[in-house]
C-alpha cells in the first residue's frame, strides 16, 4: 500500500495522550478513548492492531481484534506470550520501550499488506477454540469432579 493509504488510529486515551498528538504526522488519529460499542466497529475498518501494554491480564482488546481476525504486534509481556505461542502467525511480540522494533514490526505488517478473508476466518476460528468458555468450563467440572 501507498504511504497515503495508510492511517493509523489509536482508540484509547491515557497519559501522554496530549502530548503523542504534538507533532503527529498526518494521517495518524487519536480519538481518546471509545465507548466499548464502537470498537468492533473500528476493528471491522482495520488491516492490523497494536497493543503495546507494559503490563496486563489477558488483555481484551487484544482478544478483540484476533476475534476480528487481525494480524497484532503487542507489547512481550507474559499475557501476550501466551497468545503469540497459541496463534504464532498472528502476533508480533515487541518488547515494551523498543520504539525501533515497533517501528520494524508495523512496516513488516504494512508490506505484507492485509489478512485475505479465509486467513481472517481461519484466525477467528482458531480463536475460538481456543477460548470457548461452554467447552473450557465443561472440561473445568471434569477436573474438579475427578473424573
Amino acid at each position: 500500500p501507498k504511504d497515503e493509504d495508510w492511517r493509523m488510529t489509536f482508540l484509547a486515551g491515557g497519559p501522554g495522550l496530549e502530548a503523542a498528538k504534538e507533532g503527529a504526522p498526518d494521517g495518524v488519529t487519536f480519538l481518546g478513548g471509545v465507548p466499548p460499542g464502537a470498537i468492533p466497529g473500528h476493528l471491522a475498518s482495520a488491516h492490523a492492531f497494536v497493543s503495546m501494554s507494559l503490563s496486563d491480564g489477558t488483555s481484551t482488546a487484544v482478544l478483540e481484534a484476533l476475534s476480528c481476525g487481525l494480524p497484532g504486534i503487542v507489547s512481550d509481556i507474559p499475557a501476550n506470550g501466551i497468545w503469540a505461542r497459541l496463534l504464532p502467525n498472528s502476533l508480533t511480540l515487541v518488547p515494551t520501550g523498543d520504539a525501533r522494533r515497533l517501528a520494524d514490526a508495523i512496516l513488516a505488517l504494512k508490506s505484507r499488506g492485509p489478512l485475505g478473508a479465509a486467513e481472517r476466518n481461519a484466525q477467528h476460528e482458531a480463536l475460538n477454540a481456543i477460548v470457548d468458555s461452554t467447552e473450557n468450563m465443561r472440561r473445568l467440572m471434569t477436573l474438579l469432579s475427578g473424573a
